[in-house]
């Protein structure tokens, strides 16, 4: 297990730019990034030192942000996602403690310094039940502390025989927060890999993904573990595809010749009331949504554990077959609705609610069902098509996962913007089939083509995709993250960015006072410690 480093040490070699060499490992050949991080460094070294004078050994710990090219929304049905680790970060200045309580100062004043008991927070007649603890929980809301709490809580409640030890903790970050770049999951995945190594536990990195994953219920989303395997098993300069339930991880290079950029829409995404329960309502549609399609086809029962497996492979069928299964399932209910049509279900809506909470709208059973089998379906193609070379089409993808999120349609010419939903009704299903069935081997009417309805974008995302389609150079583009907000991936030649990021400016700017926030990603290495790299 890792050793902690004289605290002089490291902030002697940080405050020289000798360091450089030993960060390549870390952001390549990126001369200006490496010195921006080197300053980073140096500056949260010293601002340990100031809060924790005792101190004299600490390790440091960075955890990048993400972004996810191709498979939103699926990683907690099974799905597949494809991640890049990119150059935003939060950092971690790190050293143990001889008791059990966290101490943590944040550079930015907008968060203030926090100091709580892991064994007061969740004592040990507490441990061992997860879920039932997080449901008696109640939290400051908003509060930057909770994520920490999150980390080290869920930490302690999987080995609740043995009394963790704290830490004094520095962190500062420069992940935009709400952008869709998982600013609030690095700070969890940042909490356990530094108790980790403080307390020595035998955790892999595969069960760290798992457990910060189910640590970030503790805030009130009940999201799965993908941004956290982003973080943890990322690698510089590769696209993870990232497979759930079970997590297994396979990497394609990124491809020379093209950049993604990252473009913050100015409309901030939460986790915290409406935004939190349309989440959750997602979700949950997603469990009652296949509950009833398994009960509608009973000879695929024993096939259909998770959303992936709703796949013409899994099931052994045609994709004909298969679009007229979809029918199956009612467009929308309401739980009161579905307890009456499918008494047989009971116990399994009883727990939808328990978990995820009464919809305040009837739950889209259909759409969502269909985005998450087709976003699979699409997440899984995609690496396939970037090791081809086949940039165009992956980018085709983008653009129909995003359709699936849509909520607009804007018309730059008359500047108009109109209500949008994916199609899913009987006849557009029935007639997917009908063509299916004419032409059993057309691309076009594989289910990856077919968008679906998760709709979890906004207005301004939807105008911001629009444009690009309308951009030379621009091959694909679409929200990342949770969605309600956050940011664009676009996918574009090097040549063209810098115009395309002018055109971006200038569109956000009708809606968002402030200075637009879009730059180029320089892809990273996943998170790791600093300290060890000067041994």
């Amino acid at each position: 297990m890792m050793d902690f480093k004289p605290i002089d040490y490291l902030s002697d070699a940080f405050s020289q730019s000798q360091t450089a060499a030993v960060l390549r490992s870390c952001y390549g050949s990126h001369p200006v990034l490496i010195e921006r991080q080197r300053k980073r460094f140096w500056a949260l070294l010293k601002a340990f030192r100031e809060r924790f004078p005792e101190t004299r050994e600490v390790g440091l710990l960075r955890v990048p942000g993400r972004i996810n090219l191709m498979g939103v929304h699926v990683d907690h049905r099974g799905g597949w996602c494809n991640y890049m680790p990119v150059a935003r970060e939060t950092l971690f200045c790190f050293a143990p403690r001889p008791d059990d309580r966290i101490a943590a100062k944040n550079l930015s004043p907008q968060y203030p310094d926090l100091e709580f008991s892991i064994q007061d927070e969740l004592p040990p007649s507490h441990r061992g039940h997860w879920l039932k603890f997080i449901e008696s929980v109640v939290l400051e809301p908003g509060h930057w502390g909770n994520y920490l709490k999150a980390g080290a809580l869920k930490l302690q409640d999987g080995f609740p025989g043995r009394p963790l030890r704290g830490m004094n903790v520095a962190v500062e970050g420069d992940i935009p927060p709400r952008s869709g770049l998982s600013s609030s999951s690095a700070l969890v995945v940042g909490t356990v890999l530094a108790l980790r190594d403080i307390n020595h536990l035998p955790l892999s990195d595969g069960m760290a993904v798992e457990w910060c994953g189910e640590a970030e219920w503790y805030v009130g989303t009940r999201g799965g573990a993908g941004d956290h395997s982003a973080l943890i098993l990322g690698k510089r300069n590769q696209i993870s595809h990232t497979g759930f339930k079970p997590l297994t991880v396979d990497y394609c290079p990124f491809p020379a010749g093209w950049e993604v950029l990252v473009a913050q829409s100015g409309i901030e995404a939460g986790k915290a009331m409406h935004a939190r329960e349309t989440f959750n309502s997602r979700i949950a549609a997603y469990e009652v949504a296949l509950a009833v399609f398994r009960e509608a086809h009973p000879a695929w029962k024993d096939q259909l554990a998770l959303v992936r497996d709703i796949s013409p492979g899994a099931l052994e069928t045609d994709m004909a077959t298969l679009y007229t299964a979809f029918k199956a399932v009612p467009v929308q209910a309401t739980p009161d609705e579905l307890r009456r049509d499918y008494p047989q279900l009971r116990e399994k809506l009883e727990w939808v609610v328990t978990t995820y909470g009464e919809p305040q709208e009837p739950w889209p059973l259909r759409e969502v069902l269909l985005f998450g089998a087709a976003e699979c379906a699409r997440a899984r193609l995609f690496p396939r098509l970037i090791r081809e070379g086949n940039l165009e089409a992956a980018g085709e993808l983008m653009y129909i996962s995003h359709d699936g999120d849509r909520v607009s349609v804007w018309n730059g010419r008359e500047k108009t913007c109109k209500p949008y939903r994916s199609p899913f009704t009987d006849d557009y299903l029935e007639a997917l089939a009908e063509a299916a069935r004419r032409h059993p081997r057309e691309e076009r009417l594989e289910l990856a083509y077919q968008p679906g309805g998760y709709r979890c974008s906004v207005p301004e995302l939807d105008r911001m995709v629009d444009r690009c389609k309308e951009l030379e150079g621009v091959v694909g583009a679409g929200l990342t993250g949770a969605g309600l907000g956050g940011a664009v991936l676009v996918l574009v030649r090097p040549e063209r960015a810098a115009a395309v990021m002018e055109a971006l400016r200038e569109l956000i700017a009708t809606w968002h006072p402030g200075e637009p926030w879009i730059e180029r990603c320089h892809p990273v290495a996943g998170a790791s410690r600093v300290d060890v790299l000067f041994d």
